[in-house]
């Protein structure tokens, strides 16, 4: 028995005929021209196909592609973005995530992550020590604390200088007094000053004077002035004593005062208010000069003898200035005031 069919040649396949006749139990080939593709037996409805290997004549099925897959570019709501969008080089604020980088956060950073000073148990202990004025870090059983000037000064075995005993009274240092006239003292006119360096131990102080050694007619007043710590010149007032007459007799011409000083450097100063004869101080003169290092000395005298006082034409008529008035010049003699301790 013969059957024959009937082959439509398609595109790229070669056939000899168009009618094959078979025998029962026979076979035929058919073999695909040039270029031929064999794709699977079947595939899934809407897939891409994909090549099958590097021969380029088989093919699969690649699968469905997604929505994205089957936009249009653009830059609508419904469009894919291209890789050189100018939006995705746009600059955008991070969204807040500072706990992230805490720790104990997911990300957080440590100190040397940002060039921070890493935790040390000794700056924690300083920043919990309570600031107070002028007193000291010091380090003590191995472990720091704040301490006062005193502390550290007993601590160290600092001596002080020697204290005035209570009820004693203390002034600018000499070995005596001598006589200086209102002109040798720049006191011959209202306003007229000068200023003497003196040291006064800590304490409480209810009495200033000075000696008269030959009185004249004049309204003195006296006065206090911190030496500043950096220059060690007259600085801020600290005590306006008030006012003392050279008239009638020689004598000591005292105040009663209630002040509370810090030991250190001060300045003391006489200066006239009013003025009509002249008169005469027991003072420090160059000759008997206080032996503290840093005051001027004479440079045209060949006995350099040391200027011991300040002296300014601008102290007033009426009360101090808050802060020392402008130097004129220095002088060779200096007021010597005395102040008593009372506690």
């Amino acid at each position: 028995m013969t059957v024959s069919v009937r082959v439509e040649p398609l595109a790229g396949v070669e056939v000899s005929a168009t009618r094959i006749d078979l025998a029962v139990g026979g076979s035929v080939s058919i073999t695909g021209g040039p270029g031929g593709v064999v794709g699977p037996a079947s595939a899934t409805d809407g897939a891409v196909a994909k090549f099958d290997g590097t021969t380029g004549k088989l093919l699969k099925d690649g699968g469905v592609l997604g929505t994205a897959a089957t936009v249009d570019t653009g830059t609508g709501s419904g469009n894919a973005i291209l890789g050189n969008d100018s939006r995705l080089t746009d600059a955008r604020t991070p969204t807040s995530h500072k706990t992230s980088h805490a720790t104990g956060g997911g990300d957080a950073l440590t100190a040397s992550d940002i060039g921070a000073q890493p935790v040390d148990s000794d700056l924690t202990t300083i920043a919990s020590l309570t600031a107070t004025t002028d007193s000291f870090i010091q380090s003590k059983g191995s472990a720091w604390s704040a301490r006062t000037v005193a502390q550290v000064q007993s601590d160290l075995g600092v001596q002080h200088v020697l204290s005035t005993p209570i009820g004693s009274w203390t002034g600018p240092v000499s070995n005596t007094t001598a006589e200086a006239t209102q002109t040798d003292l720049y006191l011959g006119a209202g306003g007229r000053g000068s200023a003497s360096l003196v040291r006064l131990a800590a304490g409480t102080y209810d009495r200033v004077a000075i000696g008269v050694s030959a009185a004249g007619t004049a309204t003195l007043r006296l006065g206090l002035w911190a030496a500043d710590r950096t220059t060690g010149m007259p600085g801020s007032l600290v005590l306006d004593a008030g006012t003392v007459s050279t008239s009638g007799s020689a004598g000591i011409r005292e105040i009663t005062i209630s002040s509370a000083l810090a030991g250190g450097w001060y300045w003391c100063s006489v200066s006239t208010d009013a003025y009509t004869s002249g008169f005469s101080l027991w003072s420090i003169v160059d000759n008997i000069s206080s032996p503290v290092h840093g005051m001027p000395c004479s440079g045209t005298d060949a006995r350099m003898r040391t200027r011991n006082s300040f002296t300014s034409s601008s102290f007033g008529t009426s009360g101090l200035p808050g802060t020392f008035p402008t130097i004129f010049s220095d002088y060779a003699a200096g007021p010597k005031l005395i102040f008593r301790r009372s506690a």
